[in-house]
C-alpha cells in the first residue's frame, strides 16, 4: 500500500497478470467518468498541504455562457494567467468543471499558495470577481460582479489534512453536477473536466508491504473505523482487491499501528 499526505492506496497482490496493454487515443470526453473521478481524488490526496496554504472558490456565469465548451476553458485559462501574473506567491491550482441545475458551467478552483503569501480573503474575492468579469467580458454586469466569483481561505479543521482533502474531494466531485445533458438526457461533450496548473507541492509517499494476515487485520480495522461513516468504509474486507482511503497521515498511521513494521 502507498500512504499519501491525504490518503492511501491499498492493493492486494494476486500474482502477475502480465503487462497492461498500452492505452489508446483519448476519445470524446462527456463529463466526469468514474475512472476520471478516481484519478482526481488520488491527485488531491497527493497534495502536501503542510507545504502550502489553500484558497477554495468558484467561478460561474450569471447570464449568457454560450454553448462551446472550449470557450469556457479559454475563460478559465485567461483567469489563471491573470492569477499567475498578479500573484507570484501562487504555486499552482487544481480546477474542476461542473454544471448547475440551470445548465450554467462553473469552475471549482483549489489555489495553493506559498506559506505566508496567501492574500486576505475578502480582498482577494473582490479582485477575483473583477478579474473574472473581465475574462468573460461581463464588466458591466453588476449581478455577475456580485455572484460570479466566491473564494474562501481553507483552515485546517479538527480532522487535519484528511478533513481538508475529504471536503475538497466531496465538494469538487459531485456526481449530480458532473454532466451536461441535452433535451433527451444524453451527455454532451465537455472536454476534460479537471486539471492541474503550476507547481503544486506533492507529498512524500510511504510504501508498506503487508502479509496476508496483516492485510486481513488492516481491512478489519478500516471497516470498524468506518462504522457510521458511510457504506464504503464499513464494507471493506480482505476479499477486496484494493481500495482508496482519504484521511490524514496521523489517522492512517493509527490504523496501521503495529502492522507492516510500523510502530505500535
Amino acid at each position: 500500500m502507498t500512504v499519501l499526505p491525504g490518503g492511501m492506496v491499498a492493493k492486494q497482490f494476486r500474482g502477475d497478470n502480465g503487462s497492461m496493454p498500452p492505452g489508446g487515443p483519448r476519445g470524446v470526453v462527456c463529463g466526469f467518468s468514474k475512472a476520471s473521478a478516481r484519478r482526481f481524488r488520488l491527485k488531491l490526496a497527493q497534495i502536501d498541504l503542510r507545504a502550502c496554504e489553500l484558497t477554495f472558490g468558484t467561478l460561474t456565469w450569471h447570464n449568457f455562457w454560450g454553448d462551446d465548451w472550449q470557450d469556457w476553458k479559454k475563460a478559465r485559462r485567461r483567469f489563471t494567467a491573470r492569477l499567475q501574473y498578479h500573484f507570484p506567491g501562487l504555486l499552482g491550482l487544481v480546477w474542476r468543471l461542473e454544471f448547475q441545475a440551470r445548465g450554467a458551467p462553473h469552475f471549482h478552483l483549489l489555489l495553493c499558495w506559498k506559506i505566508g503569501k496567501r492574500p486576505q480573503e475578502n480582498w482577494f474575492t473582490t479582485w477575483a470577481a473583477a478579474a473574472w468579469n473581465a475574462c468573460i467580458e461581463a464588466q458591466g454586469d453588476r449581478d455577475h460582479l456580485k455572484h460570479g466569483a466566491k473564494f474562501i481561505n481553507v483552515q485546517e479543521g479538527k480532522g487535519g489534512v484528511g478533513a481538508i482533502i475529504g471536503y475538497m474531494a466531496k465538494e469538487m466531485g459531485k456526481s449530480d453536477q458532473a454532466f451536461l445533458r441535452d433535451e433527451d438526457g444524453e451527455p454532451l461533450q465537455t472536454g476534460r473536466t479537471w486539471g492541474v496548473c503550476g507547481d503544486i507541492p506533492m507529498g512524500p509517499e510511504l510504501t508498506i508491504e503487508l502479509t496476508q494476515e496483516e492485510w486481513t487485520l488492516f481491512c478489519s480495522r478500516v471497516a470498524s473505523f468506518g462504522v457510521g461513516k458511510g457504506w464504503y468504509l464499513g464494507a471493506i474486507n480482505d476479499a477486496w482487491p484494493g481500495f482508496f482511503l482519504l484521511g490524514s497521515f496521523g489517522q492512517l498511521q493509527h490504523l496501521l499501528s503495529g502492522i507492516g513494521g510500523t510502530p505500535c
